[in-house]
């Protein structure tokens, strides 16, 4: 149950970075775009956090 709507929250919260990276970052290619998408969606967990933590900073 409580593994449950961790992965809710962890997947709510990798949608909304998807969102940040296509909305926020215009200048950022679309190729990085996309493969920093699927190190998101792919990795739930691990990618949302080093996209938030370190990536969202890094892109233009």
């Amino acid at each position: 149950m409580i593994a449950t709507l961790i992965g809710i929250v962890f997947f709510c919260w990798g949608v909304y970075c998807v969102y940040d990276l296509f909305t926020k970052k215009p200048a950022t290619d679309l190729v990085v775009k996309i493969l920093v998408t699927l190190l998101i969606l792919c990795t739930n967990f691990v990618g949302t956090l080093v996209y938030h933590f370190y990536l969202r900073n890094k892109l233009q």
